[in-house]
């Protein structure tokens, strides 16, 4: 292989730029000549039909484990809020249910009649509205 006085100058500021070492002449041309032949030995250059054949395999593997997955394994249980709160890592607070879940929030006053307990909780709510805006 014929070297000319270009190519080793060359070789030699990019083998400095990269490593930061300066090299002789001859060690740079030693150097390039094998750099070259590894390319040789190790580069080979693939044609359209033989990118385009190995695309196609690689795409039928990729077929093929999709088809041989089993989606009837897969199943979803429904999780409860306790079970949900113990992978999450966190505790709940459990309170004690009233006999009606419509007690107001001030008084804490659960009525005998249901028309009474909502003019009890608007005029509550009417009064914390009041108060807000002052």
């Amino acid at each position: 292989m014929h070297l000319s006085d270009e190519k080793i100058t060359k070789f030699q500021a990019l083998y400095k730029q990269r490593f930061g070492v300066e090299l002789p002449k001859e060690e740079s041309a030693e150097q390039y000549v094998k750099l070259v032949r590894l390319v040789q030995l190790v580069y080979k250059p693939v044609t359209k039909e033989q990118h385009a054949l190995l695309m196609d395999q690689r795409a039928a593997e990729q077929a093929k484990k999709l088809n041989d997955y089993d989606y009837e394994r897969i199943t979803i249980e429904p999780l409860s809020i306790d079970k949900l709160a113990e992978i999450l890592g966190l505790t709940i607070k459990k309170t004690k249910r009233t006999k009606s879940s419509r007690s107001c929030a001030n008084c804490r006053r659960i009525p005998k009649a249901h028309s009474s307990m909502s003019a009890t909780m608007r005029r509550h709510q009417r009064a914390r509205v009041i108060s807000q805006r002052r």
